[in-house]
């Protein structure tokens, strides 16, 4: 017994060093990375002035600010005024139901209290809920995006937050997170407050973010909707859609490319809109500022077709196919022990980036950036990105997941030859063996001890068990003829 508990102890210390000996083999992996590159006609070691010539948009427009980009990259495309600290109006929108939807889940129950109903201005835009009316926060994302309901904005910040002030700052500090420099919110629903604006270029950031969370992008691209009887009205309600782009109604005609938006409006603001198209692989989200009601419709179709004219897209897989050796090691199929399909780190296979009409795809680099503490989106879990540059600007991303449940299909994504990335692969190798040790070991550890008490019980019945039942039967024996000598 004893020299099966030693044993026992023997392979646990021994097996728990097969995480680090995973890990090993996966950095190793890794750091090959280096020899894996994409050929380039630019220099990346120096940075040389840009004489490539970008599209510039040669029209005028009504709105004070405004500012297009592309919604991968972040690319500006134009802007006018984009810094410019403005009052939003119900855009803000956006930002309550993007944190919102990182907070909560969507059948949450929302009560709405007095002061959500009640403390709203008169005559500002409403869907009639009443004190104790309770939606999901599903039906309340859709009341505040398609029919710009404030009282539904009230209830949303309550439930999340607590309050509204709570709430408010939680908007500031995921504004913070995203590099707003000009904003600071002080409600939830965009109702005037001379402490609550922001600008053309930050609103741009906002939406972006807002883009990647897949409700969102299916709430707003939503054109109507409607709520069902409630614990207070026993009759349904539909919405429409403000954001006429998507629809076409009195002030606008329907825009193809149109995928969503948001419309706002108050004295102070005039009117606010932020819009997002999407057309052969190309997604541009573009906001105007301080507007009038027609023209800002207009000055957001001529800056779209001025994008979809002007740029193209190209997706990872063609860059991919530049290079002579398309095995990147950042992407192989490297396994955990227990599960053979499920690749350790992967990437989206439909990333793009974009780029101006004329330029040349295989003069772009790409280089990995590492986050410092992963992010979780959609369920999945972040661990850095790959940068797409052109001219020596960002043309597109690529996010790189960590998993060891999902199994996506992979591909593999090439890495530029860059030197000053060898501190990156570093990292990216000791963040791997991290992950691998901290996932893989407990297992293994748990695993191992479980098989060996198994074998150790099959080796007890099946050996041990009839031997002691022998020896036992032999010393009965014996005893018995020394018994039986005796009595003679």
């Amino acid at each position: 017994m004893k020299r099966i508990l030693t044993s026992v102890l023997t392979a646990v210390l021994l097996l728990s060093n097969i995480g680090d000996t995973t890990a090993y083999a996966a950095t190793t992996q890794i750091e090959q990375i280096q020899t894996s590159t994409v050929k380039s006609t630019t220099d990346t070691s120096t940075e040389t002035k840009s004489t490539f010539k970008w599209p510039k948009y040669k029209g005028s427009l009504t709105s004070e600010s405004a500012v297009l980009i592309d919604a991968s990259s972040g690319l500006v495309l134009y802007e006018k005024n984009p810094h410019k600290e403005l009052y939003p109006a119900s855009i803000t929108k956006i930002m309550t139901t993007l944190v919102a939807l990182e907070n909560c889940s969507l059948n949450e129950i929302v009560t709405f209290s007095h002061n959500a109903v009640f403390s709203i201005e008169s005559g500002s835009t409403h869907i009639a809920r009443q004190e104790g009316e309770q939606l999901t926060m599903e039906q309340c994302l859709y009341a505040v995006m398609l029919a710009s309901a404030n009282e539904v904005s009230n209830a949303v910040a309550e439930h999340v937050a607590g309050s509204i002030d709570k709430f408010a700052d939680m908007m500031n500090a995921k504004a913070k997170e995203l590099g707003c420099k000009n904003t600071h919110f002080v409600n939830a629903n965009g109702l005037h407050n001379e402490n609550h604006y922001t600008s053309a270029y930050d609103m741009a950031l906002i939406s972006q973010e807002a883009l990647k969370n897949e409700a969102f992008r299916k709430i707003t691209g939503t054109k109507s909707y409607v709520l069902p009887k409630t614990n207070k009205s026993d009759q349904e309600f539909p919405m429409a859609n403000h954001q006429q782009l998507l629809l076409g109604y009195k002030l606008t005609k329907k825009y193809d490319a149109c995928i969503g938006g948001k419309t706002g409006y108050t004295n102070a603001a005039r009117n606010t809109l932020v819009s997002f198209a999407s057309q052969d692989g190309v997604d541009l989200i573009c906001v105007v500022m301080k507007s009038t009601p027609t023209e800002q419709y207009s000055d957001t179709i001529k800056l779209f077709d001025f994008g979809f004219d002007n740029y193209e897209s190209f997706s990872v897989d063609e860059t991919s196919s530049l290079s002579a050796n398309d095995n990147s090691i950042l992407f192989t199929r490297f396994n955990s022990i227990f599960d053979n399909s499920t690749p350790l780190i992967y990437t989206d296979n439909d990333s793009s980036y974009i780029l101006p009409l004329g330029a040349s795809e295989k003069d772009v680099t790409q280089s990995m950036n590492l986050y410092d503490t992963p992010k979780i989106q959609n369920g999945r879990e972040i661990i850095g990105d790959i940068n797409y540059t052109f001219d020596n600007k960002n043309v597109g991303k690529l996010d790189i997941y960590y998993t060891t449940s999902d199994k996506p299909t992979l591909e593999s994504v090439e890495l530029s030859e860059d030197h000053s990335d060898d501190s990156v692969i570093s990292t990216l190798s000791s963040a791997v063996s991290s992950k691998i040790k901290h996932n893989i070991k407990p297992l293994i550890i748990i695993g191992i001890i479980a098989i060996l008490i198994i074998l150790y019980a099959i080796y007890y019945i099946v050996i041990e068990l009839p031997r002691k039942r022998r020896r036992n039967s032999y010393y009965h024996r014996k005893n018995s003829r020394n018994y039986d000598d005796f009595n003679l």
